[in-house]
């Protein structure tokens, strides 16, 4: 596989596209005035403890609390490698039947604690905290205060395996920390990985050394930036080409990645022409398709993704998908590459949660452990934690993906002031109809010994509406309830807005 990294920095922006075999895998952003917190370390004061949902408020000088679980206090060794994006299936003296301790046992108010950012703020939720610390490095998750030791699970060579424990062991780590050896450590020599640990520690010990006289609420340590976390945990050896738009960035990277990786086979390339590198690579186009609801497949069939507060739905359509003579094998052919280009899309899209994916209805169990293969396969280069069930009777394939921050959608766009979000407004014709009924109630309660003049002010569609269509119907709430009906067009109106007003007096009558 050929792999590639874009990176185009921007004054209030920072985005890293990923292509794999040229094609945009993931997109990352970070804003000048977001910068990703997970990863940081804080000193922070515990503000409030609630034993029913077995959590604590922690105020680390965010504005908003971060969110401190019980189960993120205590030394599970396990969780602590999520940050860096490993599964691990064993650990040695890992704790098998970990009992939880009530949180009001555990912390109290006004408690000072150090904790690390695990997840970032979702919505109006704070950021996820833990006290369980964890440093990641180009090779090894270092874990202060949990000595145990672990492999990365997408390591599957046993000898390998072996090989990389022994290095570990030989390295001479310090006794009250735990390691975890990362994916990125494959074929790694001896001397990188003793590099690492020694990288690590000296990195813990100038944190410790910190905690005693830093002011509580603070910052004890802040995470790399954006690219030289996709540098530390992206660069591989199928790394073929990084291309950045900035000379500036392009010599920090180089510094970055001579330090790193000194043996690397990456070209460095600074990219200075007219055309926007990410416009050159085709990822503008790729990250504008992200956007869409509607994503079509080369068999010509289509996904539809619509994402909702619960769960996200991806249904699987076959359009004009007619490759195949036989309507078995044209549905397999869809829901093999709908399997392909869903996995893809939930990465793009950084979609996490709950996932239903609708496939194509398939009579043939065979097919369908075929598809399951196939989406098991997909997401193995996702570095987010996922599940994948079987598909049920239903023809549907339930998954979830860990959720770490918000989705591309979230990070891009905003709530539609006009719908409130919802994606859909009232029609011309149903506004009409209730801009008549409030005529209607108007003019029922107004005086008989003269005709009561209604002027509707809504916006020019229902206005029209009211005037052409809909006219023999406001005449006749004027003949039956001896009233005068006027429109007002207000360009300024919600489509869904009315207001009723006496066009003598301006007294507004109803809204």
């Amino acid at each position: 596989m050929d792999k590639q990294i874009v990176i185009s920095v921007e004054p209030l922006e920072t985005r890293v596209g990923i292509l794999e075999d040229g094609k945009l895998q993931e997109i990352l952003i970070e804003r000048a005035q977001e910068k990703t917190l997970v990863g940081n370390i804080y000193k922070g004061v515990v503000r409030n403890v609630l034993p029913a949902i077995q959590a604590a408020f922690v105020d680390i000088g965010l504005g908003r609390n971060g969110f401190l679980h019980a189960s993120d206090i205590t030394s599970d060794a396990a969780a602590r490698c999520e940050l860096a994006g490993e599964e691990v299936d064993e650990l040695a003296a890992a704790p098998k039947d970990l009992r939880r301790e009530p949180i009001d046992t555990i912390v109290h108010k006004g408690q000072e604690v150090i904790v690390q950012v695990i997840k970032e703020p979702i919505g109006t939720k704070g950021v996820r905290l833990s006290t369980n610390v964890s440093l990641a490095g180009r090779y090894l998750v270092m874990m202060p205060g949990a000595p145990q030791v672990g492999i990365s699970r997408r390591i599957a060579d046993a000898a390998e395996r072996r090989r990389l424990r022994n290095i570990l062991r030989q390295a001479n780590p310090p006794g009250d920390a735990g390691f975890i050896v990362r994916t990125v450590a494959h074929g790694a020599q001896g001397e990188e990985i003793q590099k690492d640990v020694a990288y690590l520690t000296g990195l813990w010990e100038g944190i410790r050394r910190q905690i005693p006289a830093a002011p509580c609420p603070s910052l004890i340590h802040e995470e790399l930036n954006l690219i030289l976390r996709v540098l530390r945990d992206a660069l591989t050896e199928d790394v073929s080409k990084i291309t950045v738009d900035s000379r500036e960035e392009c010599g920090n990277i180089e510094r970055f990645v001579d330090a790193l990786m000194p043996r690397r086979t990456a070209r460095i390339i600074y990219h200075g022409g007219r055309e926007h590198v990410f416009d050159s690579s085709g990822i503008e186009k790729e990250i504008e398709k992200a956007h869409r609801r509607k994503v079509w497949l080369k068999c010509g069939g289509y996904l539809v993704i619509d994402q909702t507060e619960a769960m996200v739905v991806i249904d699987v359509n076959s359009g004009r998908c007619l490759s195949k003579k036989d309507i078995d094998e044209t549905i397999l052919e869809t829901n093999l590459q709908a399997a392909e280009e869903a996995a893809r899309q939930i990465r793009l899209r950084n979609i996490g949660g709950i996932i239903i994916i609708d496939f194509i209805d398939m009579r043939a169990r065979r097919h369908q452990r075929l598809i399951e293969k196939a989406m098991q396969q997909a997401v193995r280069r996702d570095k987010a934690k996922t599940n994948i069930f079987p598909i049920s009777p239903l023809g549907i394939l339930q998954m979830t993906r860990e959720r770490v921050k918000e989705s591309l959608r979230e990070a891009v766009y905003d709530a539609c002031p006009y719908c409130g979000g919802g994606g859909r407004v009232k029609s011309a014709e149903s506004v009409s109809i209730e801009a008549q009924r409030l005529v209607k109630l108007a003019l029922r309660g107004g005086r008989r010994l003269r005709r009561l003049p209604v002027r509707v002010r809504a916006h020019p569609s229902v206005c029209h509406r009211l005037q052409n269509e809909d006219r023999e119907a406001v005449r006749e709430l004027e003949r039956l309830y001896n009233g005068e009906v006027s429109v007002e067009p207000r360009e300024s109106f919600h489509i869904e807005e009315v207001k009723l007003v006496n066009a003598r007096s301006g007294r507004t009558l109803r809204e």
